[in-house]
């Protein structure tokens, strides 16, 4: 009995030994190897920002782990996760409507049906938001011509001569007298930049353009639609002043004061931040119809240090215009436009400004201020993150019997004293031979702290922000200038740092219009160059740049944070 139990225990375990043997067999037989990314999908960011009807290529790269040559793969594309019929490995995204988009590319491994994917955020804005805005005559009337940016890569060299690729801004589209019947007698472009947005605001706050016009007849256009929004007139409801006829704005998220031919001053106190035309113009003229000879635009950025809004007395003293409105950025609702009461109470009276040290600068100057120009975002180094750095600065042109200068100063507000302070003055002077031909214009690049001065058919280079300002002939063109305006890119950027050149617009008498990136080969040796932008090949047809009777030039920064930085795309 033991025997038989014995051989049925061995028959049993030689069977369990060859099915066992039968089953590593076949599995070693069927096993594959999964084919997964090798890395991750390449060549598609996960954000991008274009304009409406503008060409977005797509074509992103991936490697297999086993088919990586000749991968047996299909696409998918979709658009706000819908499938799109385009079953290519490439594609091209153009929406006629501004608003956020969500793409998304898949690849799918046809011999396990394994799907990977990748999706991009696209925002799609108006082609108006951020460009080069040119003011004409034609025909008598007022006109509108854009010149539209983007962002491409391109292969570069860091400042440690590394090969990397870049941010770069090209020029691609223009678009002549796209508002050509505003009004007639075109004098002037203005920037009203708004208020910031990362308080809460849900939607964003966009700019809108004053296009300043004979006979009082302002109008306002929304600068993301530039479509009408109000005559400036308008603003005053049945009350307005007799004999009105504007010449020189300021206007910030808390107020808006216009200098009329008279030299009397009126003010509009808003009511919300995120709205231009909240409240109205109050026809009385301040300080008991005190009369300027000058009023200046100011950057409001924030709601700390930017109080003041300077203006000029005809005994040739720079005051400040007092504009403390500020919002509740802390609101329960989350609505936090509405300009607090308490914080506007004062805006609209005039104060005296207070220098740290004996001298009077700014008190019955014997100087005049030939130009002033915000200088918001300059700061002497760029990891300067304290108070300071929010001190609203400018940088005005100065005369005095044929001798110019560049001062470069703040205005630092106390709301509990009352009292606006001088801050960071300097001051250089300006080799007279720069305006041998006649001053022009004067268009100011504060990220990297230097002005160009137009005079006759010249353009100059002039730092301030040294002791001495040592002027540079950038160039001389063969017609007269009638207008430079810039756009100073911020020096180091978020892709790294990498140095990129301030742009300037250049209007000639006979229409032409130029865009140069002016760079600074050696800052200490005064060695600077101009590089032309535009027109360039890129741009559609070799005559797009001429404008007709060009009348003023402007970069549009689109929005607030825009005077800060550029958002490459």
């Amino acid at each position: 009995m033991i025997m038989k139990r014995i051989l049925l225990y061995t028959v049993l375990f030689s069977l369990l030994c060859c099915i066992s043997s039968c089953l590593d067999d076949k599995n070693d037989f069927n096993y594959k190897q999964i084919n997964e990314l090798n890395g991750s999908i390449e060549n598609m960011n996960g954000w991008y920002t274009v304009s409406v009807e503008e060409d977005l290529y797509l074509k992103p790269e991936f490697k297999f782990t086993i088919d990586s040559i000749q991968p047996d793969v299909s696409y998918e594309w979709y658009l706000d996760g819908k499938l799109l019929d385009v079953k290519t490995p490439d594609y091209t995204f153009n929406a006629a409507k501004t608003g956020k988009y969500e793409v998304t590319y898949s690849v799918v491994d046809n011999k396990t049906g394994v799907k990977f994917s990748k999706s991009a955020e696209i925002t799609v804005r108006s082609p108006y938001l951020v460009g080069w805005l040119i003011l004409s005559e034609k025909e008598g009337k007022s006109a509108l011509s854009f010149i539209k940016m983007r962002t491409v890569k391109r292969d570069d060299i860091d400042m440690e001569g590394n090969p990397i690729e870049r941010d770069s801004i090209v020029f691609y589209d223009v678009e002549k007298y796209f508002r050509p019947d505003l009004g007639t007698e075109p004098k002037g472009l203005m920037e009203h930049i708004g208020v910031e947005n990362d308080f809460g605001f849900s939607d964003a706050v966009y700019d809108e353009i004053v296009v300043m016009q004979g006979k009082g007849n302002w109008v306002e256009l929304n600068g993301n639609t530039m479509e009408h929004e109000v005559y400036t007139k308008e603003e005053f409801g049945n009350d307005l002043p007799e004999n009105f006829n504007p010449v020189e704005a300021a206007m910030t998220f808390s107020s808006k004061l216009i200098r009329d031919k008279n030299g009397f001053i009126y003010l509009h106190k808003k009511i919300l931040a995120n709205d231009y035309h909240a409240g109205s113009y109050i026809s009385v003229p301040l300080a008991n119809s005190t009369k300027f000879k000058g009023l200046y635009q100011a950057h409001k950025l924030y709601n700390r240090n930017y109080y003041v809004i300077p203006a000029c007395t005809e005994d040739n003293s720079l005051v400040g215009i007092w504009d403390v409105g500020r919002y509740n950025e802390y609101s329960l609702d989350g609505t936090p436009s509405a300009i607090t009461e308490n914080s506007s109470r004062n805006d609209g009276n005039i104060v005296e400004l207070t220098e740290t040290t004996d001298e009077k600068h700014f008190k019955q100057m014997s100087k005049n201020i030939v130009s002033m120009v915000p200088a918001t975002c300059g700061r002497d180094n760029r990891f300067d993150v304290t108070d300071s750095y929010l001190v609203p600065k400018w940088v005005a042109l100065m005369e005095e019997n044929g001798t110019y200068s560049i001062r470069y100063f703040g205005l630092e507000g106390d709301t509990s004293g009352g009292i606006v302070t001088v801050t960071d003055f300097k001051e250089v002077p300006v080799n007279a031979g720069v305006f041998a031909a006649g001053y022009v214009d004067m268009a100011v690049f504060p990220h990297k702290k230097y002005v160009v001065i137009a005079s006759g058919k010249e353009i100059w280079y002039c730092p301030y922000g040294g002791s001495t300002s040592n002027a540079v002939l950038l160039k001389k063109f063969d017609q007269n200038i009638v207008s430079i305006s810039s756009h100073d890119v911020e020096e180091y950027s978020r892709d790294g740092d990498i140095y990129h050149n301030g742009h300037l617009g250049v209007a000639l008498e006979n229409g032409d219009f130029f865009i140069y990136g002016i760079v600074e080969e050696d800052k200490m040796l005064d060695k600077v160059i101009v590089n032309q932008l535009y027109p360039s090949p890129e741009t559609e047809g070799k005559d797009n740049n001429n404008f007709g009777k060009i009348v003023d030039t402007l970069y549009k920064f689109g929005n607030a944070s825009g005077v800060f930085t550029y958002t490459f795309q």
